[in-house]
């Protein structure tokens, strides 16, 4: 089973993803709470059978591998940036209010990969 607008399920896992990471930074762990509206996509998008289950785990995992690289390059700036270039600027309690944020950013990244990627035509959308 997958959505038959998988492009608008993406695009509301980023959207929820993007509010999520920005109230996090701003009022710290309460914002993660934001992710939980993921939760209403299975209520607002319908869902269809595929035909070919092993085509959307391939393009799932292909999405994921990406989101995870950019989400793991990110990682490393901000530690360069935090430990080289800005270590005077960034007091210590930030660095576990980033770490937290990583979560809904990730959510974030897969949502957009998703979007701008999603299916191409001839694949179930």
């Amino acid at each position: 089973m997958t959505y038959k607008a998988a492009r608008i399920a993406f695009f509301i896992q980023a959207v929820f993803g993007l509010a999520s990471t920005l109230i996090t930074l701003s009022l710290g762990p309460k914002g993660i709470a934001v992710l939980a509206g993921i939760a209403l996509r299975p209520l607002v998008l319908e869902r269809s059978s595929t035909p070919d289950a092993s085509l959307i785990w391939k393009r799932s995992l292909h999405i994921a591998e990406v989101s995870l690289l950019i989400t793991a390059v990110t990682i490393l700036l901000l530690w360069a940036l935090s430990e080289y270039a800005a270590g005077a600027l960034l007091p210590d309690r930030h660095g576990s209010i980033l770490l937290l944020a990583l979560l809904p950013y990730f959510t974030f990244v897969h949502g957009t990969i998703g979007a701008l990627w999603g299916f191409p035509k001839g694949e179930p959308q």
